[in-house]
């Protein structure tokens, strides 16, 4: 074999790996863009599947239908769909762990930001829920439904949606200790400054009108 053929089979082989590195470098990328400007990239994503869905229709529409069958089978086996997506969530952890814990952080960064500002995550939790009612009506239109659907459910059985909720937070605190012992904290911390302050803590509670004292 001449040194030529062994440069160029050499040159070969170091294209995968340099091909990784390249996508590995670009994904990386992307994602530092997307947390500097979040609201950037939800556009850049509306105008990629408005261009597949105008290039392809039955593509979209296919993918629709399966998005509307997926939200079908949720609804009725919420718990199936919890642990498959905790599954979901544990299969990338393992296959990549580095983007994992920049998620984990990504998150606490976030809690830490509403614990210090309540007020201004409130605002932007209630502007991005408009922005997907504008974007997506039926969609929000459903999530409205289904919430007046479980008002209901608890309004005729207090008791049970109790047990329900007690369950949930069971399962959180088994599957995130660390998250659930944040939030016990926090309810303390409200407790205290509610028994400390009980007229500032009504005046705080939505939907709730001060009493003028006789």
């Amino acid at each position: 074999m001449n040194m030529r053929l062994m440069l160029v089979m050499g040159a070969m082989m170091a294209l995968p790996a340099f091909a990784a590195d390249g996508v590995d470098a670009s994904r990386a990328a992307r994602q530092e863009a997307c947390r500097a400007d979040p609201a950037k990239c939800q556009q850049e994503r509306k105008a990629q599947r408005e261009k597949m869905c105008a290039e392809n229709p039955e593509r979209c529409k296919e993918m629709k239908a399966k998005a509307e069958e997926r939200r079908a089978q949720c609804k009725a086996d919420p718990a199936k769909c919890q642990q498959e997506r905790k599954a979901q969530r544990e299969k990338m952890c393992a296959e990549n762990p580095e983007r994992c814990k920049e998620m984990k952080a990504k998150a606490e960064e976030r809690r830490a930001q509403c614990k210090v500002d309540p007020a201004k995550c409130q605002q932007e939790r209630k502007a991005q829920r408009e922005k997907m009612c504008a974007e997506n009506p039926e969609r929000c239109k459903e999530m409205k439904a289904k919430a007046e659907e479980r008002r209901a459910q608890c309004k005729a059985d207090p008791a049970k949606c109790q047990q329900e909720r007690k369950a949930q937070r069971e399962k959180m605190c088994a599957d995130n200790p660390e998250r659930c012992k944040e939030m016990k904290a926090k309810a303390e911390e409200r407790r205290a400054q509610c028994q400390a302050d009980p007229e500032k803590c009504r005046q705080k509670r939505p939907g709730t009108a001060v009493q003028p004292r006789s």
